[in-house]
């Protein structure tokens, strides 16, 4: 019943689901909440519900957050934010091993993974625009809400690292 109760209260409290994506939501309660499922969602509103649920499971595994400085090398961290750029931007960005260098770009880039919702589909990208990972966590300028970055629970560090295999390159 808590999933229940935190997909309702995700939907009240960031007003992001329509009263037609609650029929999405009930229809989510008896699947199994991972980042397979998330990535196959139909509607932004079904997507932001599960993104909210995995937010919230991924919190309550996780006995810290961390700064950019305390990151170390080999580990896998989660990170998940509401953007400032777009309404109801909700964006989960990832590494499966900190930090993932981009020889292409620069080797001092530590990149990541982003998965989000963008013209009716959710979208799987790996950032080679340059950006880095430890960038995200200390600039606070470019976020509403920001979680994490938190160790990504092992039980999503599969699905993760499926998801990273099949990016595509941004």
């Amino acid at each position: 019943m808590k999933d229940l109760r935190t997909l309702l209260e995700a939907s009240i409290l960031d007003n992001a689901i329509s009263e037609a994506s609650l029929l999405d939501i009930e229809d989510t309660l008896n699947t199994k909440i991972d980042f397979k499922t998330l990535v196959n969602s139909k509607t932004k509103g079904e997507f932001l519900a599960m993104a909210n649920t995995l937010k919230n499971l991924i919190e309550d595994a996780s006995s810290k957050t961390y700064k950019y400085n305390e990151l170390k090398k080999g580990k896998s961290y989660i990170f998940m934010y509401n953007s400032v750029f777009g309404e109801d931007d909700f964006v989960i960005a990832f590494v499966d091993k900190w930090p993932i260098v981009n020889d292409e770009i620069d080797h001092l880039y530590d990149a990541y993974y982003e998965i989000f919702w963008e013209n009716n589909e959710v979208k799987v990208v790996f950032d080679t625009t340059g950006s880095r990972f430890s960038y995200l966590i200390r600039s606070n300028n470019l976020f509403n809400e920001s979680y994490g970055p938190y160790d990504i629970p092992k039980e999503y560090l599969k699905d993760l690292k499926y998801l990273a295999k099949n990016a595509e390159q941004w």
